[in-house]
C-alpha cells in the first residue's frame, strides 16, 4: 500500500520584518528552513523553538546519510526526500535538519507523545530541563523538552520556562543567546481530544496567541514556519477556526491578511 502523499507546497509572506512560511503538512518546513539558510535569513546551526501537540523528534536511522546531504539537494531532490523517505505522519524532519547542519539545538513545547524520541535521554535536575541529545561529527545536538504544556501564556511568567528562577536556566540561556531562532508552530497545539479532536475554545486560543510570551517568541524569531495539519486539528473546519484567530490577532494587525489564500490553497 502506497504512503499517503504530502502536499509539498508552501506559501511565503513578509511579516513584521521576517519571513512567514505556511504549509499543510509539517515536514514541508524542512524545505522552508533550507531556503531560509540558502538566502542567509538564518544561520547554520540555528535554534528551533517548536510548538506542537507532538514532539516530532522521530528519526529513521536509514535516513542518516541522506539527511547529511540535505543542504546539497536541489528542489526536486528535497521534494523526493520528504515524500519518499520521511515518515508519513510528519513526525520526522527535525532530527534530519539537525544532521544536515540547519539546526543545532531545539526547545519543544508539547503535550502528547506520538512516538519514540530520538537520542539519549538526560533527566532534568532542579536547575535544568529534561533533554535528549546525540552527536554528529563531534557536534552535540540537544532537544530540550517541555512536555505536558498545553498553555503558552506563562512561558515567560512566574516559575515558567524562560523566567529568572533557577529552574530551566539552560533553556532560558539557549533562548536568550540564540542569534538565529526558528519559531515553528503546528496548529494542532491549539486543540483538545475528547472522543474526537476539536479546536480549543476561542477565548483560550486568543488568550495564548495575544500573550506577552507568544509575542516575545515572534519578536525573537528570524523566520516562522506554521503547519496547518488539518487532520491532526480534527478537520479542515477546526483548522480554519484556529487559523482565523491567528489571522485576526497576529497577522492582520501587522498588515497581512493570509486567510483566503491559505484556505483556497490548502483547506478546500
Amino acid at each position: 500500500m502506497d504512503k499517503p502523499k504530502k502536499d509539498l507546497r508552501y506559501l511565503e509572506y513578509n511579516f513584521d520584518g521576517k519571513k512567514l512560511f505556511i504549509m499543510k503538512h509539517h515536514a514541508i518546513a524542512l524545505k522552508c528552513w533550507k531556503k531560509s539558510l540558502d538566502e542567509k535569513i538564518i544561520n547554520k546551526h540555528s535554534t528551533l523553538f517548536h510548538i506542537d501537540k507532538h514532539h516530532d523528534f522521530c528519526f529513521n536511522e536509514k535516513n542518516k546519510e541522506k539527511s547529511k546531504k540535505i543542504l546539497d539537494m536541489g528542489d526536486v531532490q528535497i521534494d523526493n526526500f520528504i515524500q519518499d523517505d520521511l515518515g508519513f505522519n510528519n513526525a520526522e524532519f527535525i532530527v534530519n535538519a539537525m544532521f544536515s547542519g540547519i539546526i543545532k539545538d531545539g526547545i519543544s513545547i508539547f503535550f502528547d507523545t506520538n512516538d519514540f524520541i530520538f537520542g539519549e535521554l538526560i533527566k532534568e535536575e532542579y536547575s535544568t530541563t529534561k533533554k535528549y541529545f546525540f552527536k554528529n561529527n563531534k557536534l552535540e545536538h540537544n532537544l530540550f523538552i517541555w512536555e505536558d504544556t498545553p498553555d503558552l501564556t506563562n512561558l515567560f511568567g512566574y516559575q515558567s520556562l524562560l523566567n529568572d528562577t533557577c529552574q530551566h536556566q539552560d533553556t532560558k540561556l539557549l533562548f536568550e543567546k540564540s542569534e538565529s531562532l526558528i519559531l515553528d508552530i503546528d496548529l494542532d497545539f491549539f486543540t483538545y481530544y475528547s472522543n474526537k479532536i476539536f479546536a480549543r475554545n476561542r477565548r483560550d486560543i486568543i488568550k495564548q496567541i495575544t500573550s506577552d510570551s507568544f509575542h516575545k517568541l515572534i519578536s525573537k524569531a528570524k523566520i516562522i514556519t506554521l503547519a496547518l495539519e488539518p487532520i491532526y486539528c480534527g478537520s479542515n473546519e477546526d483548522c480554519l477556526e484556529i487559523l482565523t484567530m491567528f489571522n485576526e490577532h497576529i497577522f492582520k494587525p501587522k498588515g497581512i491578511d493570509i486567510l483566503k489564500e491559505v484556505e483556497n490553497t490548502f483547506l478546500t
